[in-house]
This record gives structure tokens, C-alpha cells and sequence, in this order.
């Protein structure tokens, strides 16, 4: 458990990369 707590990066995003460029309105954008 301590491997959590010990773990310097913060959560991952819930979505990838890819799908990161997609703005929360459902737009893609043209990146």
C-alpha cells in the first residue's frame, strides 16, 4: 500500500492522449 502513497505522479487522465485533444463538449479538435 505504500507504493501508493509513495507514488510521485499524480492519476492519469480518464482519457488517453488521443482522446485527451477531444474538448468536453465532444468537439475534436483540429490539432
Amino acid at each position: 500500500m505504500k507504493r501508493i502513497l509513495t507514488t510521485p505522479r499524480p492519476r492519469p487522465p480518464r482519457l488517453p492522449a488521443p482522446l485527451d485533444l477531444r474538448s468536453p463538449s465532444g468537439r475534436v479538435l483540429p490539432f
